[in-house]
């Protein structure tokens, strides 16, 4: 009977160690799948920043452009 107990107890012991693991995987693949986010919202500003600062470049040299052309008329 002690035996039935104690193997009992060991299995209880290896759920609860289980129930463990899948709760902290779970945990993982939240961190993981948030950091991917963060990666792919960093990746888009990369790609996007030099095209709005080349944008940027254009219209402040239009506008230079244009003022001095209407200045010296």
């Amino acid at each position: 009977m002690s035996d039935d107990a104690d193997t009992r107890d060991r299995l209880t012991r290896i759920e609860g160690k289980i129930d463990l693991i899948g709760m902290q995987h779970t945990a993982s693949e939240t961190v993981s799948r948030d950091h991917e986010e963060r990666i792919r919202a960093i990746e888009r500003w990369k790609y996007a920043l030099p095209v709005s600062a080349l944008g940027a470049l254009v219209a402040a040299a239009t506008a230079l452009i244009a003022a001095f052309r209407g200045g010296a008329a």
